[in-house]
């Protein structure tokens, strides 16, 4: 045997992931804080019924439609020179002519964040023309979403009604930077406007970014709105936000937030558990993992426990697999046992036969000798059978010998029908 010792005897014996992707995200989160500061943290966002308050900051309309810029009638042809900026500043810095030239991803948007610092109505048209020269795809989501978060800040509505345009993807995420921005300093005005689309499934839509924008100046409410969305796909979009919003307030204070959510909606809170873990896991395996054991046993601490194996291992096998041994014993230890399997096997086998002989011989173990089995069974076929055919449970280990002893018999049939013939008369073709 080419992996561990023969495993008969063993189991017997054990019975016995960018610079510029990083830029704008902080540039996002500086358009929305410092563009939309018009708004203060004091702001009730939700009433005590839990819905959106509809009582807006001083000096703040109401009526969406009232935050609807009149379009600026500035033709393109308008000299550079005299196109100022919101707050009465000129643009002369940057040449809007060459403002996507650069094949630098920093020098585009830095240049590209000081015409948006200062945009406005009697800007918005030079601007919006200048993005319009960059090709449509991929390579335009940078700016597309700076863009669209500065718009809002002044002209929320004129901004969907041209990301409508858009194609199918970009209209989804420009729609979405520009509610974010607008939910920034008017929630209950942004929120309206989403109530009123009849299509459910773009109310979802829309909730991502609206949440998007809470989380910027109140996560407790963006948590509440959270809760109160159906939609599961964009449920699981929202939370991503939040939790990126947490994480970067810290990650003791993230698993806090996480394990402190309300268990009335189990699968939404196993959900968010498995997405704070991914982010705590890629910075620190080793606080994931002793968070993992602070929280209760059940299918949220099985996804945590799975995160951190699948990050911690990609560093070192060896010290996952030490804690998954420690486990204390009950269900998650075996799913550990399995989801280490998963890992460690295609990399290491016979580290992660050595490491399986640990544990002596039950029916917890079997999902777990049945995974190795069936991992190993293309390269080590005569291993892999024996394994399968140690499993405690009898159908389960009926099932994966089957499964490895028919992969082995496509390859190499004579030593397959001779190991049956010694170990398993079963499987053979007359007696069954």
């Amino acid at each position: 045997m080419k992996i561990s010792d023969n495993p008969i005897k063993t189991m017997a014996s054990r019975g016995s992931s960018q610079v510029a992707l990083m830029l704008v995200a902080f540039l996002l989160g500086w358009l929305i804080r410092g563009k939309t500061s018009r708004s203060g943290s004091e702001h009730d966002l939700l009433d005590p019924n839990g819905e959106i308050n509809t009582r807006t900051n001083p000096g703040q309309a109401s009526d969406p439609a009232q935050f609807n810029a009149k379009k600026s009638h500035a033709a393109s042809t308008t000299p550079l020179h005299s196109l100022s900026g919101q707050n009465g500043t000129s643009l002369q810095k940057v040449d809007l002519n060459k403002l996507f030239i650069s094949r630098n991803p920093l020098t585009r948007i830095s240049d590209f964040i000081e015409v948006l610092r200062d945009l406005g109505p009697d800007t918005i048209d030079a601007v919006r023309t200048a993005f319009e020269t960059l090709p449509a795809g991929e390579s335009r989501t940078q700016e597309m979403q700076l863009f669209f978060h500065a718009w809002a800040t002044f002209a929320p509505l004129d901004a969907i009604d041209y990301a409508q345009t858009l194609g199918r993807s970009e209209t989804m995420y420009a729609t979405r930077s520009a509610l974010a921005s607008w939910a920034a300093y008017n929630a209950p005005a942004a929120m309206q406007w989403s109530k009123a689309n009849p299509d459910e499934n773009k109310k979802g839509e829309y909730m991502v970014g609206i949440i998007q924008g809470v989380a910027t100046i109140d996560l407790g409410a963006a948590s509440d709105l959270l809760y109160g969305m159906n939609n599961t796909n964009y449920r699981f979009q929202a939370a991503s936000v939040l939790v990126r919003n947490h994480v970067n307030e810290g990650i003791e204070p993230a698993m806090k937030w996480a394990d402190e959510l309300p268990d009335g909606d189990q699968h939404l809170k196993n959900i968010v558990l498995n997405q704070v873990a991914s982010e705590v896991a890629q910075r620190n395996p080793e606080r994931c993992a002793e968070w993992a054991l602070e929280l209760e046993e059940g299918e949220g601490r099985k996804r945590v426990i799975a995160t951190v194996i699948n990050y911690w291992s990609r560093s070192s096998h060896e010290a996952v697999a030490a804690w998954v041994k420690e486990l204390p014993e009950g269900g998650n230890k075996y799913h550990a046992i399995e989801q280490m399997v998963n890992q460690w096997a295609w990399r290491n086998p016979v580290s992660t036969a050595n490491w399986l002989n640990n544990f002596p011989a039950n029916k917890k173990l079997d999902p777990s000798i049945d995974n190795f089995a069936r991992r190993i069974m293309h390269k080590e076929p005569a291993t892999a059978v024996s394994w399968a055919h140690s499993i405690v449970n009898d159908e389960r280990r009926n099932k994966s010998l089957n499964h490895v002893f028919q992969n082995w018999q496509k390859k190499k049939p004579d030593e397959a029908m001779a190991w049956a013939e010694s170990n398993a008369p079963e499987l053979l073709p007359d007696t069954k």
